[in-house]
């Protein structure tokens, strides 16, 4: 993983969430990773708004990584730092 879109958000709720800061290096075992999403709702959003992050792999023997986000629109942008800990030998 290391060309520059390592991070993709899909779903009905991926146009309120962006990846404001992609990883700076590639996802490696016993190794971390830092990016960062963005929720920032249009206006007209209203309700829970859910969306799907991807870390692509380009591990043959490993596949994607993938989790839910959600959010609830308050006014504003947020910025959400995310960590996460690759503890696979």
């Amino acid at each position: 993983m290391t060309d520059s879109s390592q991070v993709c958000i899909s779903g009905p709720g991926a146009d309120v969430f962006s990846v404001a800061t992609q990883p700076h290096s590639p996802f490696t075992p016993d190794h971390s990773i830092q990016f960062v999403v963005q929720f920032a709702p249009l206006t007209s959003t209203t309700g829970l708004v859910t969306a799907t992050v991807t870390i692509i792999s380009d591990d043959d023997a490993r596949s994607s990584y993938t989790f839910v986000v959600q959010g609830t629109s308050s006014g504003g942008a947020i910025y959400l730092p995310i960590i996460l800990k690759n503890d696979a030998p």
